[in-house]
């Protein structure tokens, strides 16, 4: 029943996050963007510690905004370890009739790889159709950043961060390679207009939040402290 509901799609109309994204840009002297955001979501997909299904909503708000034109979504990459969660990706991404959206995986060996995902992940996966089920089957996460950054304009990519920072961190510290002769800080300084992660530390913490602390996300100890 819930695969013949997802036939009967309808899309979201709210201009919300669009407007959000545009007064962002603002407080940083960036100014509107010329045509869509083209943008890259670093999600954890429901294999974070978090237990919430927020970037569902996420990816779908980003699909939405593709939908009106706001948005071109330029790939999605998972940051955690767990494998399904790129088939979660994949069947929203097939959802919305985005299969060429390119997704990749986080393939380091920061995280350990028997780490659960949140129950919804699995459900998900056998209950609705797409062409990835797991990350065996999708790129090294940091070889599709660069790649696509590479492809790019000058400073013309958004990469909105709502995950662990584990893909962010080996992108800044990757070497040059077929895509790009450029090390990883300097391709992100010259391709990325906008860095938006979601991720802090209150005052009154007794430690940071834990998409900024992967010690909660089956990070071992080197991974915990950078």
């Amino acid at each position: 029943p819930h695969a013949t509901k997802m036939s009967h799609r309808v899309a979201p109309r709210s201009p919300m996050p669009a407007t959000l994204l545009l007064l962002l840009r603002g407080a940083l002297g960036l100014g509107p963007p010329a045509g869509p955001v083209r943008l890259i979501l670093d999600t954890d997909m429901g294999g974070g510690a978090c237990q919430d299904v927020d970037d569902v909503a996420a990816l779908c708000m980003t699909h939405a905004l593709a939908d009106r034109g706001e948005v071109e979504l330029l790939a999605v990459v998972q940051d955690t370890a767990p494998p399904p969660c790129a088939g979660v990706i994949s069947v929203i991404n097939h959802y919305y009739g985005r299969d060429h959206v390119p997704i990749g995986a986080y393939k380091g060996q920061g995280l350990h790889h028997s780490y659960p995902p949140l129950s919804y992940v699995n459900d998900v996966v056998r209950a609705f159709p797409s062409p990835i089920r797991n990350n065996s089957q999708v790129r090294d996460a940091v070889k599709l950043y660069r790649r696509v950054l590479a492809d790019a304009a000058t400073r013309s990519v958004t990469i909105s961060s709502v995950g662990l920072l584990t893909n962010l961190e080996l992108l800044l510290r990757s070497a040059p390679d077929e895509h790009s002769q450029l090390r990883g800080v300097e391709l992100v300084a010259e391709k990325v207009a906008l860095l938006v992660v979601m991720a802090g530390r209150y005052p009154s913490s007794q430690r940071a939040e834990c998409n900024a602390c992967g010690c909660y996300n089956g990070a071992d100890r080197a991974s915990a402290a950078t």
